[in-house]
């Protein structure tokens, strides 16, 4: 059976770095499509015939924000819109992943890495823990899954191959079970959904490292309620994690390379 695997990536105004991934057996993710596209059609509808500016997609940074496409918006119009999409998610069999990491923490443990590169080291550290976790999640919804991973393309996810490689040497047995990984575009409706969980497990955590601490955010309650088909699970790789892949030598190896 075919597992497929959509990853984006999301960080946060109190260094939080996350990426979200969203895994499905092929079928389930044929019917979200369809669902997802089906209400971006009808809110677009609703837009043109109130003479305003349809949306491309969703994108879950710009919708909080109220910003790009979504400026105009309301918090009003803009809650039922994402719960609609969050009832699209948690309607099928989608296990979702937000894993995360503090970017201060790790500058600490790796001093080398200058600030122009962290989020990209950032997104090699958490895709490196990420592949054992889509291996599990992969093994729950088929005895005998094939693994098709796809990733949005951007600045930051340029190391994913290399991770994915030096990942895949030291554990071929698990490695075994991944067909591909891909990059391409926000136009592929799952990594729609890769990014809103991306963005959740980032706010999540950032909202309890800034000033205020405050509570989970609905759109993050939704996914890891009891309503849903599918697994979720959320990790967040804290300092002491960060000094056991340094001293693993894991990123460092990846950083030598670079």
């Amino acid at each position: 059976m075919v597992v497929r695997a959509y990853i984006d990536e999301s960080a946060g105004r109190y260094k939080t770095f996350a990426l979200g991934c969203a895994i499905a057996k092929g079928t389930e993710w044929t019917w979200v499509n369809r669902d997802w596209k089906r209400c971006l059609e009808r809110k677009n509808r609703e837009l043109k015939r109130a003479g305003r500016k349809c949306i491309s997609r969703y994108h879950a940074s710009d919708c909080e924000s109220l910003h790009g496409e979504f400026e105009g918006w309301s918090v009003e119009e803009k809650k039922p819109f994402v719960a609609e999409l969050l009832s699209i998610i948690n309607k099928y069999h989608v296990h979702i992943l937000g894993i995360t990491l503090n970017r201060s923490e790790l500058s600490e443990v790796y001093p080398e890495i200058k600030e122009d590169r962290l989020d990209r080291e950032s997104y090699a550290a958490l895709a490196w823990l990420l592949f054992p976790e889509i291996v599990r999640e992969a093994k729950i919804l088929d005895a005998c899954p094939t693994a098709k991973v796809v990733y949005e393309h951007g600045n930051v996810s340029q190391h994913m191959m290399s991770t994915f490689d030096r990942w895949r040497a030291s554990n071929l047995l698990d490695a075994e079970i991944f067909d591909s990984i891909e990059k391409d575009t926000w136009k592929v409706l799952p990594l729609q959904a890769a990014d809103l969980i991306a963005f959740e497990a980032m706010k999540d955590r950032d909202n309890q490292k800034g000033p205020t601490i405050r509570d989970r955010r609905f759109p993050l309650k939704e996914l890891m309620g009891d309503k849903r088909h599918g697994g979720g699970r959320g990790i967040h790789f804290g300092k002491e994690g960060l000094e056991r892949l340094r001293i693993g030598n894991l990123l460092a190896a990846r950083l030598s390379t670079a």
